[in-house]
């Protein structure tokens, strides 16, 4: 049973922001931490506006940077240990500020389409962050339906596989978003258009191998999610995982189990049903 959590929309405003008189001179990345309500809360400037954040309230939007769109259930369930009340108080501090917002959509590949509540982060919110914390990309648009729908189970696929990866001895998680990875293999390849037709396979080869990644039917197949770690050695590890969905043709699910990728579905079998040859393991959500 999916459920929502009642908080305000996005206001065109921030009254809790105050707004910044506009001078020559760069802001500080951060003003001084300062008391509120028992907890220590933080200042961050950006432009003519500063936030106050709790350290819960800064993680949980970098969490949501990091993945794009997280459901309110998951969210409960995985980062705030199925307490509602924390949750609650620490979305309305973020929606108020203008660094989040929630969505809806209905799930129509289930029988009776069901109601789901996500939570993105604004434009705002990923200024803000890429600023202050650009080693870490945030996210803050998917434009269309179909990719939010997608978008939201990753999350959930990514703490499945590490639950796994920690019972192993692994530590030092670090998720990566297909994004991530396009970008910097295109930049790659970008540099090879022009080039004869042997040289632009030598290049993709190459790029596949540097990346950790299999070339499929001469196309270098690309996770949705990768999580790199280290194992109970301390060693480099990773680990890519794909979201099979009712979309995906037969064909699809062939080329992403031949690259090697472990795959994750929350259709109730329906993937695998696609194409009853395909022996890899399909883990539900």
């Amino acid at each position: 049973m999916r459920f929502e959590l009642d908080i305000p929309q996005t206001p065109n405003h921030i009254p809790n922001a105050r707004h910044l008189e506009h001078t020559n001179r760069t802001p500080e990345p951060r003003t001084l931490t300062q008391a509120l309500d028992g907890q220590q809360r933080t200042a961050y400037r950006y432009r003519n506006r500063h936030y106050t954040l709790n350290p819960s309230e800064l993680g949980t939007l970098k969490e949501i940077a990091t993945f794009r769109a997280i459901p309110t259930q998951d969210l409960a369930e995985y980062r705030y240990q199925g307490s509602l009340k924390l949750l609650s108080s620490d979305m309305r501090t973020l929606i108020t500020q203008a660094l989040v917002k929630p969505e809806t959509f209905y799930e129509r590949d289930r029988t009776q389409p069901e109601k789901s509540q996500v939570f993105t982060i604004t434009r705002e919110a990923a200024a803000l962050l890429n600023k202050h914390f650009p080693s870490q990309r945030a996210y803050s648009h998917v434009s269309k339906k179909r990719e939010l729908m997608h978008d939201s189970l990753l999350y959930r696929m990514y703490q499945k596989e590490a639950a796994k990866i920690t019972a192993k001895g692994g530590t030092n998680l670090h998720p990566v978003l297909d994004y991530d990875l396009k970008k910097e293999i295109n930049r790659q390849l970008a540099r090879a258009r022009n080039l004869p037709r042997a040289e632009q396979q030598r290049i993709r080869q190459a790029a596949a191998e540097q990346h950790g990644l299999k070339l499929v039917d001469n196309k270098i197949a690309l996770p949705d999610l990768r999580i790199e770690y280290e194992d109970r050695n301390g060693d480099r590890a990773q680990i890519d995982l794909e979201l099979v969905t009712e979309h995906y043709k037969s064909r699809h699910i062939a080329q992403k189990a031949n690259a090697g990728f472990s795959l994750y579905s929350s259709g109730d079998g329906k993937a695998r049903s696609l194409n009853p040859d395909i022996t890899t393991e399909i883990f539900a959500l």
